[in-house]
């Protein structure tokens, strides 16, 4: 049981540095919207924040968001 909590530790630990690398790979608007993402801003927000309109910031999202499933499976 022991071994099975730690397996699935180790596991989650490296699927978060798996995330980290990819979201550092990204293109340089792609990281700051899914970095603001990521602490919570609106989508308006973060095209305030980033110069783009919220329907551009959707859209990077949604197809950052397909790319870093796709390539961390």
């Amino acid at each position: 049981m022991r071994g099975t909590i730690l397996n699935r530790a180790i596991d989650t630990i490296d699927k978060r540095l798996d995330l980290a690398v990819a979201i550092e790979r990204l293109e340089p608007l792609d990281r700051a919207i899914v970095r603001y993402w990521l602490q919570g801003y609106t989508q308006r927000e973060i095209g305030a924040a980033v110069g783009v309109g919220h329907q551009r910031v959707s859209e990077r999202i949604a197809t950052t968001f397909y790319r870093l499933r796709s390539g961390l499976t």
